[in-house]
């Protein structure tokens, strides 16, 4: 997929500001928005996805069982706006820092009305 498809097929359809890049299926990394951005117009219709691509790592994966905390502290740590979530080589999703702190925000509140009859 050329980077001219990709703008065309997901980046102005999404308004998302990174995606995971698959190969038949398998997880390879994530492709920015910025990184395509950064890059001369003339270049996207010959250049692919694959050559921006971030390949899977500690720096831009997760696990699945990682909480919502512990994403937020990692994001933070490797100043990041998202992260994949993977087990193994089969995504589970893209985790982005503005839904990460909705949710943060959300489960606060809710949890700030209820009562704590057990110690977290």
């Amino acid at each position: 997929l050329t980077i001219a498809d990709f703008v065309d097929k997901y980046v102005s359809q999404n308004y998302q500001r990174s995606f995971a890049v698959l190969d038949n299926g398998s997880l390879i990394g994530l492709i920015t928005v910025q990184k395509v951005l950064a890059l001369p117009r003339d270049k996207w219709p010959w250049l692919y996805v694959y050559s921006l691509t971030e390949h899977m790592s500690p720096a831009n994966t997760l696990p699945p069982d990682f909480s919502a905390a512990e994403a937020l502290d990692l994001m933070h740590r490797l100043q990041r706006e998202s992260l994949l979530v993977a087990d193994g080589e089969t995504l589970i999703g893209v985790i982005a820092l503005r839904d990460l702190m909705a949710y943060l925000s959300i489960s606060s509140k809710v949890d700030q009305d209820r009562p704590v009859k057990i110690s977290r």
